[in-house]
């Protein structure tokens, strides 16, 4: 289900920020980004609202699987989508924010099944999941490894580990915690951390031509909207 929040703001009268109102994408997942009383309440909803608020931009957030933000941003459907780590068939209809966080990637396994470190050796026969959309399964494909199941929503990918249908899956290591923690299953799953990534939002390049010093300004505003003292999300 498609939620849709929207907030109406008061433009700033100077010229220099008068930019067209935008629509967004991003994907309920905590502790990331997600829905609350029907605003955005997640660390990078926060900073992204904040960035657009001090703006003065109107815009509206929709909740959307993560592959549909992101063709619908490719098909100018919407104006952006968040929070995204770089890769090149992203940068081909959209560029790149200042980061407004970080991630680790990690293989998640069940811990009585796999007793070995996780390297290109093992993978090249193993079962790996990646959900749809995500920059973890391109990272894999460009690896080498081939992507053998690949869900549509993270909750899935877990769902899909338990059930046999991966061998091992790679996933957003503060969002998989999350899940397995709600879904009681940390006690089974084990993981090992492979890459830490800098995430932005992604805005379409038609957007952006449309509204030149958009990006720019935006910048600026999310560097004074990140929170100092979080060093686990955040940080250069």
């Amino acid at each position: 289900m498609i939620r849709n929040i929207l907030f109406s703001l008061v433009f700033i009268s100077l010229p220099s920020l008068a930019f067209q109102a935008i629509h967004l994408g991003t994907q309920d997942r905590p502790p990331y980004t997600w829905p609350q009383d029907g605003k955005p309440a997640g660390p990078f909803d926060k900073v992204v609202v904040c960035a657009l608020e001090s703006l003065g931009v109107e815009y509206s957030i929709d909740f959307l699987p993560w592959a549909r933000a992101q063709s619908m941003t490719q098909r100018g459907q919407l104006d952006g989508f968040y929070a995204g780590s770089q890769n090149a068939e992203r940068d081909s209809y959209a560029a790149a924010s200042r980061f407004i966080g970080k991630q680790n990637w990690a293989y998640f396994y069940l811990a009585d099944v796999i007793n070995q470190p996780i390297d290109d050796e093992y993978l090249k026969n193993a079962r790996v999941g990646a959900y749809l959309g995500s920059n973890m399964a391109q990272w894999l494909k460009a690896k080498g490894v081939k992507v053998a199941y690949r869900p549509v929503e993270p909750e899935m990918l877990l769902e899909g580990l338990i059930r046999d249908r991966a061998d091992i899956i790679l996933a957003n290591e503060a969002a998989m915690l999350k899940l397995t923690e709600k879904t009681n299953r940390s006690a089974y799953i084990d993981r090992q951390v492979v890459v830490s990534k800098p995430i932005a939002v992604y805005f379409g390049n038609t957007y952006l031509s449309e509204n030149p010093g958009f990006i720019d300004a935006f910048n600026q505003a999310a560097s004074e909207c990140l929170p100092e003292e979080s060093l686990v999300l955040y940080g250069e």
